[in-house]
């Protein structure tokens, strides 16, 4: 019997499950190993995993050696085996994520495969021509293996049989990844099932003043901070208001405390206080912008000083938290060595006995020297 491309798409439709334990697989092409580690680590984290991933993601993750001749800094390979949810519920789900400014692509895969380009030359002329009004998109890792699909085996073979590409105009997704030297894995999925990364090297987040609001977009998700009515924020080091801004859509008043001058969209939000001194000297400023008797649910600081130097810097606004209420710090190190082992417990030793559920995560938005720290006050 001679398979169709539609056989395959109904029999791999978004809403139905590819396996007894999973909706399919998907393969994520992430930009860099540290990158790709540190997704692996968010998943490995039970609590962080359902908070982060949808469904928890996947029955496992794994970080496939490559076979191609990308080179080897760069563009690693992480299986998601057995989503919990659709894929299509999971392409929307990476769409709206922290973690898609970390993915390069993402290839959704069911349970067909070839043992080389040979072989997949052969399976895909035994299949039955597509109808006509059907245009194809490959999308496929490593590039070279992209190529061979576009250029041999579609341009010498399928075209003149009736099939067609179009980078553009496309109505199915030909996936096809290279997982091993005896394994080309590949699928034929609806156009709405390809995920366009991000890509344009602006701000990460849509609409905000700067790179930087991803990382506490990032660290607000993570820690599973939930705005209150009423809710008041600090942001120390607030310049030129990256994060001022994100925290201005869903708390009530933001008091961005910095000399400089903010960001004029940042400046022109209604629930926003702009304070233009230091910290250390700004007490009463502050006391007046907080309100009288008022506490705080959120104080966040990403100024450029050493860890210890930024928890003096704070300390005297730490007693304006309220019970529960977190810090969101940016812990910027000089040089790569040892002296972020044992950030944890100097952080407690810095914060005192009133703070409690101290982490040290290293977010897909920090830097190799950088760590963010979150803890919530008794």
């Amino acid at each position: 019997m001679v398979a169709t491309t539609e056989a395959l798409l109904d029999n791999g439709a978004s809403e139905s499950r590819t396996s007894a334990t999973g909706f399919g697989d998907c393969i994520l092409q992430i930009q860099s190993p540290l990158l790709a580690h540190r997704v692996i680590l968010y998943h490995q984290d039970d609590e962080l995993r359902y908070r982060l991933f949808p469904g928890g993601g996947a029955e496992q993750v794994i970080h496939l050696e490559k076979y191609d001749d990308v080179p080897p800094a760069r563009n690693e390979l992480l299986l998601f085996k057995n989503l919990a949810v659709s894929q299509i519920d999971f392409k929307r789900w990476l769409e709206s994520s922290f973690l898609r400014f970390s993915i390069t692509r993402a290839y959704f895969l069911d349970g067909l495969e070839a043992t080389s380009k040979n072989d997949l030359l052969c399976q895909l002329s035994q299949m039955e021509v597509p109808p006509k009004e059907d245009l194809f998109r490959v999308v496929a890792y490593p590039k070279s293996l992209e190529q061979y699909i576009i250029n041999q085996i579609f341009g010498d073979h399928l075209l003149d049989k009736g099939w067609d590409i179009h980078p553009l105009d496309y109505t199915k997704t030909l996936f096809a990844v290279n997982c091993s030297p005896t394994c080309i894995r590949y699928s034929f999925r609806p156009a709405a099932e390809l995920f366009l990364t991000p890509s344009d090297g602006h701000a990460r987040v849509a609409g905000q003043t700067c790179k930087a609001s991803g990382k506490l977009t990032e660290a607000l998700c993570v820690s599973g901070f939930e705005p209150r009515k009423g809710g008041v924020a600090i942001d120390v080091g607030a310049a030129p208001g990256g994060w001022t801004q994100v925290l201005a859509e869903t708390m009530d008043t933001v008091v961005a405390i910095d000399p400089a001058v903010l960001h004029a969209d940042v400046l022109a939000l209604t629930n926003v206080v702009h304070i233009r001194q230091q910290s250390q000297a700004a007490t009463e400023e502050i006391i007046a912008a907080v309100g009288q008797d008022k506490t705080i649910d959120l104080l966040v600081c990403d100024i450029n000083r050493h860890p210890e130097e930024m928890i003096s810097i704070l300390k005297p606004l730490l007693g304006m938290l309220r019970s529960g209420g977190m810090i969101i710090l940016t812990l910027k190190y000089r040089g790569k060595g040892k002296e972020k082992a044992g950030g944890v417990e100097k952080l407690k030793e810095e914060l005192g006995p009133g703070f409690h559920k101290v982490k040290i995560l290293w977010l897909t938005a920090n830097t190799e020297n950088e760590r963010t720290a979150v803890a919530r006050k008794k």
